[in-house]
C-alpha cells in the first residue's frame, strides 16, 4: 500500500483538521495517509468514522502518528 505522509504538528487549530480532511479527498483505496500530530485529535477521529475511514494511532516520541485508510 502506498503511503502519503503529512506533518501537521506545527499548525494551529483548526488547520490540522482542514489539511487532513482536504488530503483525504484525493486518497485512493490503494493509499494510506500517515499524519504526524502533536496531540490526539479526538474530533478528527469522530469525523473519520463518519466518513468511513479506518485509523490507527501510535505514539512516537512526543508526537502521534495516525495512519488513515479507507474502511472496508
Amino acid at each position: 500500500m502506498l503511503a502519503l505522509e503529512i506533518d501537521v504538528s506545527e499548525l494551529e487549530a483548526p488547520e490540522p483538521m482542514r489539511v487532513i480532511l482536504s488530503t483525504l479527498t484525493s486518497l485512493t483505496r490503494q493509499q494510506q495517509l500517515i499524519v504526524r500530530h502533536r496531540q490526539q485529535p479526538f474530533p478528527l477521529y469522530h469525523k473519520l468514522r463518519e466518513l468511513g475511514f479506518d485509523y490507527q494511532v501510535r505514539q512516537h516520541d512526543e508526537h502521534y502518528l495516525i495512519t488513515i485508510s479507507h474502511g472496508d
